[in-house]
C-alpha cells in the first residue's frame, strides 16, 4: 500500500535547502518489485567474512571423522575463538541441521566461555526474510553461557531464539558494559514491572533496547509490546532508543506523564512516535530534548479548523528525520508549519496518507 519516491532537492535558499533527500512515501497502492536477472560479467566468488571463515573452520574440526573425541574438538575450538572480538553465530547454525541441537548448543557454550575478548555477539540470519525459521525458547544453559562474555557491549538475538523477560533481565544484569540489545522476548500477558530497582539495575546501562515480542496469538504480542515499551520510558531514562522497530507504539501519554513528574531526569531518547489527537502546549515535552527522529500519527477525527495546535512539536533543535502518516484533510496545514521551522534541518521527509 506504500508507493515510494525520491524527490531531488533544489539548489535554492527555501526551506528545502539543506535536506539532502526528501521521501516522499504516498500511500495509495502496494508496489512490488522484483528482480530475476543474472548478472552480467565475470560471476566471481566473494571473499568469505570473518564469520564465515570461522565458521567454515568449525565445520570441518566437527564433520571431521578422524579419531577425535567431542571433547577434543571443544578443546581446539576454545583455543581458536580465545581472541575472537565479534562473531554473528548464525554463520554457525547455518551448517548444521536444524534438529541437531546438541551440537550447537556446545559449540555455543564453548565460544562464550572461551572468547573473552567479545565485545559483539549476534544471531542474524540474512536469508530470514526468504525463509520461515524455526524459533525456540533459548535454553538457561546457553543464557549462562552468553553471560560468561562479560565484555559484550552488542548483543543482538534476532533469529532462531526467543527468550523469557525474566531471564533476560537476569543477563543483561551480569553484561555490565552491554549498550545495544536486541531479543525475541516470550509475550506475557499483563505484563508490568514487578521489582523497579531489579529492572534499573538490570537495564539502567543500555542505550539501546529493541525488541520483538514472541506469541501465537497477536494481541498478546500487542499488549507486551506497548507495556514493555512504555515501562522503559518512565524508568530507563538514559535509553536513546527502544521499542519494536516494526512497529508503532504511542509513547504521548507516557511522555506527557514523564515530563509531569517532580523529580525525573531529562530522557535520552533520540526517537518519539506520537499520536496525536489534541493540543499539545508548549514545553509539554521539555524533558526529551535530543529527539532526532520523530513519528506522527494524526488523528483525522474531530481536528479543529486550522489542525490541531502543537507548539511543543516545534521546539526539538536536533530533529533530522520527521515522518508523518494518516495525514488527511490537514496535511497542507501540517506540512507548512513544520517545513517553516525544519525544513533547513531535516535530512529526511516521509509523509504518508491513508488509502482512499
Amino acid at each position: 500500500m506504500i508507493k515510494r519516491s525520491i524527490v531531488p532537492c533544489a539548489q535554492s535558499q527555501s526551506n528545502f535547502s539543506s535536506i539532502n533527500c526528501l521521501k516522499l512515501w504516498i500511500k495509495m497502492e502496494q508496489v512490488v518489485s522484483s528482480s530475476n536477472d543474472t548478472e552480467n560479467g565475470l560471476n566471481l566468488q566473494p571473499a568469505l567474512s570473518p564469520d564465515e571463515n570461522f565458521a567454515n573452520s568449525i565445520k570441518i574440526l566437527f564433520g571431521s571423522s578422524k579419531d577425535t573425541t567431542i571433547e577434543q574438538k571443544k578443546q581446539i575450538l576454545a583455543n581458536r575463538c580465545s581472541e575472537i572480538t565479534k562473531f554473528n553465530f548464525a554463520e554457525v547454525m547455518a551448517l548444521f541441521p536444524e534438529d541437531n541441537n546438541l551440537i550447537i548448543t556446545d559449540i555455543l557454550i564453548t565460544i562464550a566461555s572461551n572468547a573473552k575478548n567479545m565485545s559483539d555477539f549476534q544471531i542474524i540470519d540474512e536469508s530470514a526474510t526468504r525463509q520461515k525459521l524455526t524459533v525456540r525458547s533459548m535454553s538457561e544453559e546457553m543464557v549462562c553461557a552468553i553471560a560468561k562474555m562479560t565484555k559484550l557491549k552488542i548483543l543482538k538475538i534476532q533469529h532462531y531464539f526467543s527468550i523469557s523477560f525474566s531471564l533476560l533481565m537476569e543477563l543483561c544484569g551480569m553484561l555490565p558494559s552491554l549498550k545495544k540489545l536486541f531479543f525475541k522476548i516470550e509475550a506475557e500477558p499483563n505484563f508490568a514491572i514487578s521489582n523497579l530497582n531489579v529492572f534499573q539495575k538490570c537495564f539502567g546501562h543500555l542505550e539501546i533496547f529493541q525488541f520483538c515480542p514472541f506469541s501465537n496469538e497477536k494481541r498478546l504480542e500487542a499488549d507486551f509490546r506497548e507495556s514493555l515499551t512504555l515501562e522503559c520510558i518512565r524508568y530507563l531514562p538514559n535509553l536513546i532508543l527502544l521499542g519494536d522497530p516494526e512497529y508503532f507504539v504511542d509513547m504521548l501519554p507516557t511522555c506527557l506523564y514523564y515530563e509531569s513528574l517532580a523529580n525525573t531526569d531529562q530522557s535520552k531518547l533520540k526517537y518519539l512516535a506520537l499520536r496525536v489527537d489534541q493540543k499539545i502546549p508548549k514545553n509539554a515535552l521539555s524533558k526529551f530534548p535530543g529527539v532526532e527522529l520523530m513519528h506522527i500519527n494524526w488523528v483525522e477525527k474531530n481536528q479543529p479548523h486550522l489542525g490541531y495546535d502543537v507548539p511543543e512539536l516545534l521546539e526539538f533543535e536536533h530533529l533530522s528525520v520527521l515522518i508523518m502518516s494518516d495525514l488527511g484533510s490537514k496535511y497542507s496545514i501540517y506540512i507548512k508549519k513544520f517545513l517553516m521551522v525544519y525544513g533547513k534541518q531535516l535530512t529526511r521527509l516521509i509523509l504518508l496518507f491513508p488509502q482512499s
